[in-house]
């Protein structure tokens, strides 16, 4: 099973990676779909300065634990695929 592994450095140099949960399996395909409606809905708006009720936090699953991100505390974040 695939997984997306989400690699988030916080302004305050401190260094998180998550693996996300599907309860889907996705093919390869899917998942490069997934991350990019992902950047396009959450993570370029906030790091434009965007404000709205939808931007500015990152939900998600992992390890079964729900994650949530400050975007506005982030200085950097990778998607990769595993």
């Amino acid at each position: 099973m695939r997984t997306i592994n989400i690699r988030i450095l916080y302004d305050n140099g401190i260094e998180k990676e998550y693996a996300f949960d599907s309860s889907e399996e996705l093919t390869a395909a899917e998942m490069e779909i997934a991350i990019r409606e992902i950047k396009e809905a959450y993570i370029i708006p906030a790091f434009r300065g965007e404000k709205s009720d939808s931007i500015g936090c990152l939900t998600f699953e992992s390890g079964g634990q729900e994650i949530s991100v400050n975007l506005a505390k982030v200085a950097e974040i990778a998607f990769a695929i595993r």
